[in-house]
């Protein structure tokens, strides 16, 4: 690769990306803008999170310490990565993250299962929650009329309104 050596992440320009929450539909454009700033740091990282994502077993520390890349060990790039997705995610995702197998601090681990957590389901659990809103019974009893409309709008917040909260 002619690309630099430096692997450091820029943290001053993390802010013009927002925080991820564990919402699905928002992890396909979060996971975009850190993924392009991470590029923006190294073009290297673009290679090393798409290995992540694509890896079908756990990322364990033990493999990463014995990976090079130039002057960096793998378990290195991976605590840079770990304090990126620290810094971007909600306190549920970030708990998340430290409960993730493969390590504390093990930040290639948690960028791929987050991945398969959400951009594996993106489309179908879409396609899905509209089917079901779409598919929903009318309310034959009256007494479940709360219910049936508490039902319908969490659906309807959840799937209905996919294209007017990016």
């Amino acid at each position: 690769h002619g690309h630099s050596d430096d692997m450091r992440i820029r943290t001053k320009d993390l802010q013009s990306i927002g925080c991820f929450g564990g919402e699905t539909a928002k992890y396909e454009v979060w996971s975009s803008r850190v993924k392009d700033h991470l590029i923006e740091c190294n073009p290297a990282w673009g290679d090393l999170v798409m290995w992540a994502q694509s890896q079908k077993e756990d990322i364990s520390e033990g493999a990463l310490k014995e990976m090079k890349f130039g002057k960096w060990s793998g378990w290195e790039l991976s605590r840079m990565l770990y304090s990126v997705l620290g810094r971007k995610s909600s306190d549920a995702v970030y708990k998340g993250f430290k409960q993730c197998s493969g390590g504390e601090g093990n930040g290639f681990n948690a960028w791929r299962e987050v991945h398969r957590d959400h951009k594996g389901g993106t489309e179908i659990e879409r396609n899905a929650g509209l089917e079901r809103l779409i598919g929903m019974e009318g309310c034959e009893d009256i007494k479940r009329l709360d219910n049936w409309l508490d039902e319908w709008n969490e659906l309807d917040k959840e799937y209905g309104q996919e294209t007017d909260n990016k």
